[in-house]
């Protein structure tokens, strides 16, 4: 009786690793193009110059 059930829990357990590797490719994907999108943001001078505290600190002298 515990065979019966044996293929159930296999095709389950498969379908569910097979969500989780899919939202995990997702997550990477997303991961990758947030990286890439923010790379090219950083490009133009002037995204670069609000949003990077480095480059706005650049020639001043520290206190």
């Amino acid at each position: 009786m515990a065979r019966m059930n044996q293929p159930s829990y296999e095709k389950r357990f498969a379908r569910l690793s097979g969500r989780i590797e899919k939202v995990f490719i997702l997550i990477i994907l997303a991961g990758v193009v947030l990286v890439m999108g923010s790379q090219f943001l950083l490009t133009f001078d002037s995204f670069r110059q609000s949003f990077v505290e480095t480059v706005r600190l650049e020639g001043v002298a520290s206190p």
